[in-house]
């Protein structure tokens, strides 16, 4: 399942604002959205994963039903408000269409569900013919995402059904607590698969290498997807584990040094656990798949640099089309970075209410980046100005005005600045040639 495109009127500061994610029967895999605070970023991405809500909802009960629009999200000068998307499944599209009015007003545009009910209805008769049927992946990490619950132990044992993972989907969190007694659960399975596995080699004559090879190929298929994508994304980490002592938690393996998941910066631990919780989702939703990081969802991601180092920026979303290559991303950013370093990124500006697509932006380097597609300037603005009336005194030969803004500048900036090596330069074949044309 992939959104080809989505639509919404009158919600949140949007009059009418409408996206394509599709061209010449391509649709993107990585949506970028840009803007300025408050342009209305998190409301896009918000409205998709409402939209989305209602699938969920209703393909785990055909009567049940997804977020509502709240009335405070309608915009403020209109009466209703309405939310329209079109996906691509089974290779056919099917949209759907959620509305809202506020208290006393009549709606201009009507709920109308027929095109998720049919969509629901294929999944619902496949899911009851086969138990392996395979259900796409729809998740949403808001900018809060931040805040992760570590739990230290495990209060009730869960049953893990396979639509199970569609639990706090939908909610902007990194459901970490989840994760963790999910992964100790299935740590323990495997486990017990291990020792069994002993047991049977007691009474037989069997070279203890041999033995310890076999046991070693005894890997849960749930937990070996997650393992095999946090080390795809995040090659320095691996062996990702549950250790009882001192106390329960989750240890790491980084460059060969062991560590508590505790010891990790927060964007080492809030990268782990979103790669882990897709790749979780992933597995329990494709069982029928030999590795179901390559199974389809919908990634939603607000504010995706937070707490990123800039290395990281650059490789996010190569290492996610790397580890989940048919899911379909869609991103908010601040980070230049983010929509420079991979090529295949659909990037929008958002600005007064209009999203204006962006031209291509690979290879650009940062300077570039931020002055043509985030309207930035790349350093202070008095600083740049004294830079820029230098030039211009350079190109003009006014010697005696270069020397006194190369004064100026040296006030603002040290003698072994970039800037400041580069404008002595300048002066000095200036200089050069006043006394070749003399």
């Amino acid at each position: 399942m992939k959104i080809k495109s989505f639509k919404i009127e009158n919600i949140g500061k949007f009059s009418d604002l409408e996206i394509n994610f599709s061209k010449n029967d391509h649709i993107d895999n990585h949506i970028v959205i840009i803007g300025n605070n408050g342009s209305g970023k998190t409301t896009i991405l918000e409205s998709i994963a409402l939209s989305l809500s209602w699938f969920v909802a209703k393909v785990k009960s055909a009567k049940s039903s997804g977020t509502a629009i709240q009335e405070l999200k309608v915009k403020n000068d209109s009466p209703s408000g309405n939310i329209q998307i079109v996906v691509n499944n089974y290779d056919k599209d099917f949209s759907w269409t959620l509305a809202k009015a506020k208290r006393g007003r009549k709606n201009g545009t009507r709920t109308n569900l027929d095109g998720l009910n049919k969509l629901v209805d294929i999944y619902r008769t496949n899911y009851t013919n086969n138990d392996f049927t395979s259900f796409p992946v729809l998740t949403y990490y808001d900018a809060n995402r931040g805040v992760l619950d570590i739990p230290l132990r495990i209060r009730t044992k869960h049953n893990f059904e396979q639509l199970d993972g569609y639990h706090n989907s939908l909610k902007g969190i990194v459901d970490y607590r989840t994760f963790f007694e999910w992964f100790r659960q299935r740590e323990d399975e495997e486990n017990e698969d291990k020792i069994k596995l002993l047991d049977s080699f007691k009474t037989k004559n069997v070279a203890d290498s041999k033995i310890l090879a076999q046991v070693n190929k005894v890997a849960d298929k749930q937990l070996d997807c997650v393992r095999k994508a946090i080390s795809t994304f995040l090659p320095e980490f691996s062996n990702i584990r549950v250790e009882r002592k001192p106390r329960l938690h989750l240890a790491v393996n980084k460059n060969g040094k062991k560590l508590n998941l505790e010891q990790l910066s927060q964007g080492e631990k809030l990268t782990m656990a979103m790669v882990g919780d897709i790749a979780r989702r992933l597995s329990i939703q494709y069982p029928s798949l030999t590795n179901p990081l390559n199974g389809e969802g919908i990634i939603l991601i607000d504010e995706a640099e937070l707490h990123m180092h800039p290395k990281w920026q650059r490789k996010l979303v190569k290492r996610l089309n790397e580890t989940f290559p048919k899911c379909q991303f869609i991103y908010s950013t601040h980070s230049p970075l983010l929509i420079s370093d991979f090529k295949d990124v659909k990037c929008y500006s958002l600005n007064d209410e209009l999203l204006i697509p962006v031209n291509q932006l690979y290879g650009l380097d940062v300077n570039q980046v931020l002055l043509e597609a985030m309207d930035t300037n790349i350093r202070n603005v008095e600083v740049q100005a004294i830079v820029d009336d230098f030039r211009d005194s350079i190109s003009s030969k006014n010697i005696n005005k270069a020397n006194q803004l190369l004064k100026n500048l040296n006030e603002h900036l040290p003698e072994n600045h970039i800037e400041m090596i580069k404008s002595r330069l300048l002066i000095k074949k200036l200089h050069i040639a006043n006394e070749k044309n003399q």
